[in-house]
């Protein structure tokens, strides 16, 4: 053993062998009071010699005897095996420490699993022993303490108090005691009986984006006022809805003087959903409907629809939201030259260059709140000369609904008709018209043409037409007819709905009738040309729709 030191450590119930030229190791459990090097190799060989031996590592290998209070360690060092002998001496319990919740709401509510007292050495570390009886009685405060007051350790040195109960609010300490150890206190504040409260929380929220205002909750008493719970966790999870909590939303909040607020909230789907909140020893609450919709987005692009040198361009950029008041400018690259971007969104002018330019626009609105704006990255390709397509018209509406009035047929190639948008040329003038589709109606143009006329379109536009479509529910033709005649037979939504994507007067009538019939593929049925006749009504009589309660129809 010349030249070389091992000895023992002990920290937190663990033995941990180390030495001058040894790689420290830990083995639990163990608790030696001596230990002996014995080598164990070629014959005449110390393995353990050389203290500045380089290849002098120890490694544990296994024990031969750990259950033997004179157990023998194998071990390696370098190429060599060596064994270590360890007598052992049973650690010493000297001390209890105790552990539970510093606050508890509402008295008589019942502590579970929550209250324990552990078994500590002299040097603070936990003593893994069994059977060790400890009593906890109320040292201060006032009330009483009832449940299960005395417990005895398990292996693991812990002794739980499965059900304690406090009687009376304010401020106790909580006393153990076993035999032969120091005592242990625990101080626990009781609070009032309380109720959760939600006191911030948005009616509306866009998909994937963090909640304006934060959610904020409040613990309350019986009079409204706010009891000061701190270093409790609220828990927050969907409790419906079709979407969940974004990975980035913070699922706890800790109070501090009965409130806390949750941050980064996100929910990933649309619709409406509610929250759960749970905290202990309250019950839990679900808030009121959060109606989650995509967030805004610019719609045109990002290829606007291109350009030609020397020829008049025109189009207005669009967000999925309302138009109406957002501000547009240009914060970064440039518009071709000759164009403009003028800040209700429309880009027009006469390119002077060709070539592609790149740029990024903002689109600035309230409409957008919680958001001040949204960003897209646009492109636009002016071309020398017209292509041999000519001019593009870019073209929105619902697929199917936009017809060539000469012809009655589709403006859009049948290729384009599944989509929303289309472009095609507009090297000769056409005049269009919107029929609508059985499941969206038309109620207007915009851009391009205004107004519900047909919409003539000159040789060479380079422009948008948009066509406003609205989605329709399932409504019958035989209760549109029966309510024309009756005034029974479709709710005030659905005569208003059938007056929008019809002649648009403000009164269910028989135009509306007829828009709705020519969008399905229908006809007037005989019942109501029978009525017609009979009474002499002639085609625009008119059958008012009420605000709020219906009625049948009468002579002009």
């Amino acid at each position: 053993m010349a030249g070389h030191t091992a000895q023992l450590n002990f920290s937190a119930g663990q033995a941990v062998l180390s030495g001058t030229g040894l790689v420290p190791q830990t083995y639990g459990g163990l608790f030696p009071t001596n230990l002996t090097f014995y080598a164990f190799g070629p014959a005449g060989t110390d393995v353990v010699r050389d203290a500045g031996n380089p290849g002098g590592r120890v490694a544990i290998l296994a024990f031969v005897s750990p259950a033997d209070s004179n157990s023998w360690l194998l071990a390696g060092i370098g190429s060599q095996d060596f064994l270590v002998k360890m007598d052992f001496a049973a650690a010493t319990a000297t001390a209890l420490a105790a552990y539970g919740p510093a606050q508890l709401i509402s008295e008589r509510r019942t502590l579970r699993d929550t209250v324990k007292a552990t078994l500590l050495d002299a040097g603070n570390n936990v003593v893994p022993l069994a059977g060790t009886a400890v009593t906890v009685s109320l040292a201060s405060g006032s009330g009483s303490l009832g449940g299960t007051l005395t417990a005895t350790t398990g292996s693991d040195g812990v002794a739980r108090f499965p059900d304690i109960v406090i009687t009376g609010n304010g401020a106790h300490t909580l006393k153990f005691t076993a035999a032969g150890l120091t005592d242990a206190t625990l101080p626990m504040q009781v609070l009032p009986l309380a109720h959760l409260e939600v006191t911030a929380l948005p009616t509306s929220a866009y998909r994937g984006l963090s909640f304006t205002p934060r959610i904020s909750l409040r613990v309350a008493d019986a009079s409204g006022s706010t009891v000061p719970l701190n270093l409790v966790d609220a828990q927050v999870r969907v409790a419906s809805g079709p979407g969940a909590l974004a990975p980035t939303s913070a699922t706890t909040a800790r109070f501090s003087a009965g409130v806390a607020q949750f941050s980064n909230t996100a929910i990933t789907a649309d619709g409406l959903h509610r929250l759960r909140f749970t905290v202990p020893f309250l019950d839990s609450i679900v808030s009121a409907d959060i109606n989650v919709v995509a967030p805004p987005v610019i719609t045109s692009g990002p290829a606007l629809p291109a350009a030609t040198r020397g020829q008049l361009y025109d189009i207005v950029l669009r967000t999925s939201v309302d138009s109406a008041g957002v501000t547009w400018v240009v914060i970064s690259g440039a518009v071709p030259s000759g164009l403009a971007l003028a800040p209700n969104g429309r880009l027009s002018g006469t390119p002077d260059s060709s070539g592609t330019s790149a740029f990024m626009v903002r689109a600035i609105s309230s409409a957008f709140a919680p958001l001040a704006s949204v960003t897209a990255n646009l492109t636009l390709t002016v071309s020398a000369t017209a292509g041999s397509t000519g001019p593009r018209l870019v073209v929105r509406g619902a697929p199917g609904a936009i017809r060539r009035v000469a012809a009655d047929s589709l403006l859009c190639a049948s290729a384009d008709t599944t989509a929303t948008t289309c472009t095609l040329s507009t090297s000769t003038a056409v005049t269009v018209v919107a029929k609508g589709t059985p499941t969206s109606g038309f109620t207007g143009w915009q851009q391009l043409c205004t107004g519900r006329a047909a919409c003539a379109i000159p040789a060479g536009t380079v422009q948008e037409l948009h066509a406003v479509m609205v989605p329709l529910p399932a409504i019958t033709t035989t209760a549109a007819e029966q309510d024309l005649l009756t005034g029974t037979g479709l709710t005030n939504p659905e005569r208003s709905l059938l007056d929008q994507t019809g002649n648009g007067n403000g009164l269910y009538d028989i135009g509306d009738l007829m828009a709705h019939l020519e969008r399905n593929g229908q006809s007037l049925s005989a019942r109501v040309q029978d009525a017609i006749n009979a009474s002499d009504v002639p085609l625009v009589r008119t059958f008012r729709a009420p605000a709020t309660t219906r009625q049948r129809g009468g002579r002009p």
